[in-house]
């Protein structure tokens, strides 16, 4: 039987591991919060994770005032690119899983690793001919 006050390493290793991938994938977020609040002299001289000496919300009303800068236009789009391609991407995934988990069919297996095989495929191997297109 385990006394209350035993110290788990295991646990604590686990513990330990999910805040430190916590922070490493939050720093990109944080550094882009603090940027957001510096002057352009600021972000040029000063290092990146450094807290704005006067912060300031003049980039924002930048971004939502300027005529060259359509943040609705932008926001639409983003908008419409992610909820068609999760469409998208359920629609198509879900009917090829079908019949490799529920048929037989002669080269079930070959097929099987051919589209596993795409999907293996770095981003940077099809970014031209989607850029093309």
């Amino acid at each position: 039987m385990k006394n209350a006050k035993t110290f788990d390493i295991g646990k604590f290793f686990v513990v330990f591991m999910l805040i430190a991938g916590s922070l490493i994938f939050l720093a990109p977020f944080f550094m882009s919060i603090l940027l957001s609040l510096k002057t352009t002299g600021e972000i040029a001289k000063d290092p990146l994770f450094s807290l704005p000496k006067n912060p300031s919300l003049d980039n924002y009303k930048e971004v939502l005032s300027n005529p060259n800068m359509s943040f609705s236009g932008f926001f639409k789009n983003t908008l419409f690119i992610a909820t068609v391609s999760t469409i998208g991407t359920v629609l198509s995934a879900s009917l090829i899983a079908y019949p490799f988990a529920r048929l037989k069919f002669k080269g079930r297996d070959r097929l099987f690793i051919l589209l596993l095989s795409t999907m293996m495929l770095p981003g940077v191997v099809t970014m031209i001919p989607t850029f093309v297109l």
